[in-house]
């Protein structure tokens, strides 16, 4: 699921040392964004009628000899909080303030941590020194602006992913003027943005820039999807090949991806317990030599032979990528799962209780 912008809203104009903000729309795991800016050095204390989890700080920033501040917060949404307040108290001297709701982040863990800023601002003029890394595909890309009454946030752009698109301005005129705005846009291929540009004349304007890390799946093929009964895990050579989606497996090497391939194998899980079935043989025998890295995004399971393998009923596996074998460090549930038919042995044909072809009949008279 590719993330989006859904919708922001606006905090009072002219309010000097505080300000409210009534919530648009959300649904359940939408991000919640809360961005001010002030001419003070403290957080203030975030409060209102929101109803979901307490915002967290994700980024502080001072500029310029007037000690003004700019803050980002983030909360994850549990469901509509359309007219809910947030509200900021307790500031200094011009409060501008927004919200922005996004949807398709990741559903657990930091939302907000998938970039790696290269450089900040802390001067005036035209600027273009801004830029971040992101390290998954499909991160969505935000550049910041605080301070510049004359900001004109349409002339934001960077190499890649190219121009920006604005979202939101809040201009206070209350106390002395100050202003916060934002533009963002996605960034299919994780790497450097190249520098963020905007054009601004305000002195000790400031930025900062930050990316929202995509909700990641999983796709499981190969030939054990398919048609698998005992005897082919019996004779071994089946594939499982886990592809990913706005995420990467960690870096190839013994240092690194090669110390998660017994995760890997255990995430491999039946929903039976055997006492030879599928957790106490092939997932507690597998070969590590038989999980290969493939590519950034694709890694394939070839199954080893397993004589010892026997069960007397279906199994149904399902495979979950742990955290520590990816770039995200969030596990993800791979889709489909798959079963592996019970196949009954024997000799000869069975009529009324016998076996026929190795096969039971059942209901058949003689």
């Amino acid at each position: 699921m590719a993330i989006s912008f859904v919708a922001n809203a606006l905090g009072a104009t002219n309010s000097t040392t505080s300000f409210s903000i009534t919530l648009p729309t959300t649904a359940a795991n939408d991000i919640i964004v809360l961005e001010f800016t002030h001419r003070g050095t403290g957080d203030g204390t975030i409060g209102g009628t929101y109803s979901g989890p307490a915002f967290t700080l994700k980024k502080s920033q001072l500029y310029g000899v007037s000690l003004f501040s700019g803050k980002t917060y983030y909360s994850r949404a549990t469901g509509n909080h359309s007219g809910q307040t947030v509200t900021g108290t307790g500031l200094t001297n011009s409060c501008a303030a927004i919200v922005t709701v996004y949807r398709g982040a990741i559903t657990s863990g930091d939302p907000l941590a998938d970039a790696t800023v290269v450089g900040e601002e802390n001067l005036s003029g035209d600027e273009s020194n801004a830029q971040i890394t992101t390290t998954t595909d499909g991160a969505w890309v935000v550049l910041v602006v605080v301070n510049s009454p004359d900001l004109d946030v349409n002339t934001q752009a960077c190499t890649s992913p190219g121009t920006l698109t604005e979202r939101a301005e809040r201009l206070s005129t209350g106390g002395t003027d100050t202003s916060i705005s934002h533009a963002s846009a996605a960034k299919a291929t994780a790497g450097a943005t190249g520098a963020l540009t905007w054009a601004q004349t305000n002195a000790n304007s400031g930025s900062w820039a930050y990316a929202i890390r995509p909700q990641v799946s999983a796709a499981l093929t190969g030939t054990i999807t398919a048609s698998v009964n005992e005897a082919d895990i019996v004779a071994g050579g089946k594939t499982s090949i886990i592809t990913l989606t706005n995420d990467k497996w960690i870096a190839a090497g013994a240092g690194s991806f090669d110390l998660q391939r017994d995760e890997i194998i255990a995430g491999f899980d039946s929903a039976q317990s055997e006492a030879l079935g599928w957790d106490l043989v092939p997932k507690a025998t597998q070969s590590l030599g038989g999980v290969v890295r493939t590519s950034d995004t694709v890694v394939t399971v070839t199954w080893d032979a397993f004589g010892t393998y026997n069960i007397t009923a279906q199994e149904t596996v399902t495979v979950t990528v742990p955290g520590t074998a990816v770039v995200n460090t969030v596990g993800v549930v791979a889709t489909p799962t798959f079963t592996i038919s019970h196949t009954v042995t024997g000799g000869g044909p069975l009529v009324n209780g016998c076996l026929v072809n190795g096969l039971l009949a059942r209901g058949l008279t003689g």
